[in-house]
């Protein structure tokens, strides 16, 4: 992706930043990432690390996207469970 594709500049955020607005733990961010759960930080250096804020951003609005979609799904199955025939009506009573 180049700038021009940038609706705003591009901006860095550290650690400190990143687990503040994940409501995460500075380890768990950094677990995350190293298995894949998270997005990847850039090194600007060996010692310090950063992320684009666009891609926590989208992380985020991601995780609220499943949590829309387990809610639906709990919502079929909940469907689903009330369509059930009772004992009464199994038994033609």
């Amino acid at each position: 992706m180049t700038l021009q594709n940038y609706n705003s500049s591009p901006e860095f955020i550290d650690i400190d930043t990143t687990s503040k607005q994940v409501s995460l733990g500075k380890s768990t961010v950094l677990a995350w990432e190293a298995v894949g759960k998270f997005p990847r930080a850039v090194r600007l250096s060996p010692t310090k690390r950063v992320w684009l804020r666009e891609d926590i951003n989208n992380w985020i609005i991601s995780k609220h996207a499943d949590r829309g979609l387990l809610n639906t799904e709990k919502q079929s199955e909940q469907r689903n469970i009330n369509k059930l025939p009772t004992e009464n009506e199994s038994d033609g009573i």
